[in-house]
């Protein structure tokens, strides 16, 4: 019984586990390459809310002109989930 929900549940949910963080290389280094090509501009929906549309447009600002820095919030950000 242990065998048969050891292979039903936990290898099912590391396979899960291996897609997603392929993914989440994938999109880090397509983030990466968008930010170095050009600044980005937040939408104009997103911009007007209030406090956080204003804060989100600094964090794409600052990441745009230091990309060191995004490199190292990204790993902050992941040692944090992982943990």
């Amino acid at each position: 019984m242990t065998l048969v929900l050891t292979c039903a549940v936990i290898l099912p949910a590391l396979w899960l586990f291996v897609l997603i963080a392929g993914e989440l290389v994938w999109a880090y280094r397509s983030l990466e390459v968008l930010l170095a090509e050009r600044t980005l501009v937040l939408p104009e929906i997103i911009r007007r809310i209030p406090w956080l549309g204003e804060q989100l447009q600094q964090q794409l600002d600052r990441f745009t002109v230091e990309p060191a820095g995004f490199r190292q919030q990204v790993a902050i950000w992941a040692h944090s989930w992982t943990g």
